[in-house]
């Protein structure tokens, strides 16, 4: 299995772009290599409107156990196991929010 973790944003054509400022995707892959995991990751964002930013984190090749001790990161493993990958999207707004600190 591997995992990658990128920075994403949503393409102008998305039904995300007006509300949707970015999004960190956590993605575990079941690949034969580390290429065809980015690419399948490629391809999955393609489809549904996203483009990447940057390349965060991966891919690394991940067991099960380094996971046993993270009942949700355990249940996203288990899924990309079952069903071949596992997208999941850490979201922001495409506007600052009044708690946001400014720059």
């Amino acid at each position: 299995m591997y995992f990658i973790q990128y920075e994403i944003e949503p393409k102008p054509e998305s039904e995300h772009f007006s509300t949707v400022g970015g999004a960190v995707a956590n993605c575990f892959l079941t690949a034969e290599s580390a290429a065809e995991a980015h690419e399948l990751a490629l391809l999955n964002f393609a489809e549904n409107g996203w483009q990447v930013v940057s390349v965060e984190e991966g891919p690394i090749v991940v067991e099960r156990d380094r996971y046993l001790e993270d009942p949700e990161w355990l249940e996203w493993y288990d899924q990309a196991a079952t069903d071949g990958e596992c997208y999941v999207f850490h979201q922001w707004p495409s506007s600052p929010q009044d708690d946001d600190e400014l720059h």
